[in-house]
């Protein structure tokens, strides 16, 4: 049985859920806030079972599925990469501030449990940005 390794990050942003959601569902702009993807492609619309991939800053392409599409509310994600799965849980959560933001990420596959260290630490350093540059973006670029 693989290990899993679990990382999570929360920030609170003004923007509302809607707000942070067009973000989510406009995945041509994920890399503007996610560090650990260059490019996102979906072949159908932004809900549960669609398909897609996803492209690493070092060019290296995996293939991606949404699970559990519930609008404004939360999602999953699925990237597999040879000997290696990311799965990850983004929950918006409406505040008296505005919004809380949850994205967890669990790493497994056969590299996650030779390597965890080294499969962790990546994310665990990028996490934290990604979702504040999320909360950021969200509460000062509204989209569409």
């Amino acid at each position: 049985m693989a290990r899993v390794s679990e990382v999570s990050h929360r920030e609170t942003t003004a923007a509302t859920a809607e707000d942070v959601w067009r973000w989510y569902a406009d995945v041509d702009r994920w890399r503007r806030w996610d560090g650990g993807v260059q490019a996102v492609e979906l072949d159908g619309p932004f809900e549960t079972g669609t398909r897609g991939h996803v492209v690493l800053p070092n060019g290296r392409r995996g293939k991606l599925r949404l699970l559990d599409v519930t609008p404004d509310t939360a999602f999953t994600d699925v990237v597999r990469l040879s000997l290696l799965k990311l799965t990850t849980q983004h929950e918006l959560t409406p505040t008296a501030l505005g919004t809380e933001i949850t994205h967890t990420v669990r790493v497994t596959g056969l590299l996650a449990r030779f390597f965890p260290r080294l499969m962790v630490i990546p994310v665990r350093r990028a996490l934290p940005a990604s979702v504040a540059q999320l909360a950021f973006l969200a509460a000062r670029e509204p989209v569409g």
